[in-house]
């Protein structure tokens, strides 16, 4: 927050909203007309998840609630939190897999390092356009690709380290940072997601990253706010 007056607003925000949803209003709906998080265009969707994924604070406050409930706001390092738990299950003891898709910005063998930047350009324009798996192959046909690659269902302890590191806490539906692969660029989608054992150390790793990542956003975010134009003919 930038300001004491900043963040009283943000919190009684978060606390009308936390009442809203307590009076019947729908949990999607208000995650996509309010949320600032990235899964706002899924609905505010983390999916399944287990002890350690998120940070301590939402950990602490999602072992006191039962499917159904809705909790907040919730004050954490990256801002305020509004928690509806849907439901809960026993897991074994496994390995985690994911049902991955691809989409690549292909590159020849012997490509340039500015045919490489030009890749990664354009794999992250593209990015935020990716909203559910579903639309992949359309999206894939309109900027000229092929269609979205079918990885299947991967162990994460198969995935190369880079790889891993990034799908381990992906949302499900959302595109992922521009990963070099071996024929080009590629965005990786999670689809789908079983959890087994959980490396706990690779997610507080991804943790942090997510949490740097936002605040590096709404700094440049305040920053455009800021900025003054002076046009001089």
């Amino acid at each position: 927050m930038d300001s004491p007056d900043q963040e009283r607003k943000v919190q009684e925000a978060a606390q009308r909203l936390t009442e809203e949803l307590r009076n019947g209003a729908s949990f999607a709906e208000l995650a996509r007309q309010f949320s600032q998080s990235a899964t706002a265009s899924v609905a505010g969707d983390l999916g399944w998840i287990q002890e350690a994924q998120l940070p301590d604070e939402l950990d602490q406050a999602l072992a006191l609630m039962q499917p159904g409930q809705v909790r907040g706001p919730i004050r954490t390092f990256g801002g305020y939190y509004l928690l509806w738990l849907r439901d809960r299950r026993q897991v074994s003891v496994g390995d985690a897999t994911v049902d991955l898709r691809q989409l690549l910005f292909p590159l020849p063998a012997n490509a340039t390092q500015t045919q490489f930047e030009q890749a990664q350009t354009q794999a992250a324009g593209a990015r935020s356009r990716v909203q559910s798996c579903e639309q992949m192959d359309s999206l894939a046909a309109e900027l000229g690709l092929s269609e979205a690659k079918t990885l299947g269902t991967i162990k994460l302890s198969d995935l190369p380290p880079n790889i891993r590191k990034t799908v381990a806490t992906l949302p499900i539906g959302l595109a992922s940072e521009p990963i070099p692969v071996s024929a080009g660029v590629g965005l990786l989608v999670v689809c789908g997601r079983e959890n087994g054992g959980v490396d706990r150390e690779l997610i507080r790793n991804s943790l942090i990253n997510q949490r740097l990542d936002l605040l590096s956003r709404r700094y440049l975010r305040d920053l455009r706010k800021a900025a003054n134009v002076d046009i001089r003919l």
